[in-house]
């Protein structure tokens, strides 16, 4: 079963300095599961890389999707009709459209693993989905 990615968790494996560093890094280091990040999400993550840590850390980010140890799944019109209801439903300020994207897409490709530290717009977008995803680590 693919685990879907969220940006918290790729910053801390990236960033040493991260109060998850070590959390996130072990997480990837145990995980067999496939792995895969919406298209939003890879900008999201691209960007904060980028400013956070520098143009290597980036690099090795988007190498790690370029080399296909982490899928990239692109939204669907239907996806992002999805996104924005769940949001709305939602009715949690902290909710990016990265993070419903993501609920889109798990529904969408059957995933029961969100991969992230920032649980609480998940947990908020789990329960108006009605779905039960599993938040690691």
């Amino acid at each position: 079963m693919t685990a879907l990615l969220d940006a918290s968790i790729v910053v801390a494996a990236a960033d040493r300095a991260d109060h998850n560093h070590a959390t996130a890094a072990a997480w990837f280091e145990a995980t067999s599961e496939p792995l895969a990040i919406g298209a939003v999400t890879l900008a999201e993550c691209e960007h904060v890389l980028q400013r956070a840590l520098g143009p290597s850390a980036a690099e090795a980010f988007l190498a790690a999707i370029t080399d296909g140890a982490i899928d990239l799944v692109g939204p669907t019109r239907a996806d992002v009709a999805r996104a924005s209801e769940l949001r709305r439903l939602a009715a949690e300020p902290r909710c990016s459209l990265a993070d419903a994207l993501t609920v889109a897409l798990a529904e969408r490709l059957g995933a029961v693993r969100i991969a992230t530290f920032d649980r609480r717009p998940y947990s908020v977008l789990r329960a108006v989905a009605g779905r039960s995803f599993e938040l690691v680590p």
